[in-house]
């Protein structure tokens, strides 16, 4: 869990088998790259904001596999201009129930979407 964090890293982790994967609180312009997130009870990845705001954090090139089985989407996004793929490369994340037809929506009040979901994981 991220709780009002600025300008932090994840990377090449392994989050499984856990209720919420990675749980973004109010922390901003953090960067989740390179993990694999498989297998969360709910979300892989949520953003929440509260007495802080959850914005400006960047998630790309992680493999979401299987997470929130029972729901629309692996990630959710309450915050605000969080990025969820990383726009000079134009590469976004493995998502294992995207229908490779269009942008892979990401739950959540902040209206997000992977626009550039990769095929095959990353990780």
């Amino acid at each position: 869990m991220l709780d009002t964090c600025s300008n932090c890293t994840i990377t090449n982790c392994t989050v499984t088998d856990c209720y919420q994967g990675i749980y973004i609180l109010g922390s901003s312009y953090c960067q989740i790259f390179n993990n694999s997130i498989k297998e969360n009870f709910e979300y892989g990845v949520s953003i929440l904001s509260a007495y802080e705001m959850a914005e400006f954090n960047t998630i790309y090139h992680n493999s979401f596999i299987d997470n929130n089985p029972t729901g629309l989407s692996q990630a959710s996004d309450y915050g605000t201009s969080n990025s969820w793929y990383n726009l000079v490369l134009a590469q976004g994340n493995y998502w294992s129930d995207w229908n490779q037809i269009s942008v892979y929506p990401i739950a959540g009040s902040a209206n997000a979407s992977d626009i550039y979901p990769l095929a095959d994981p990353p990780v």
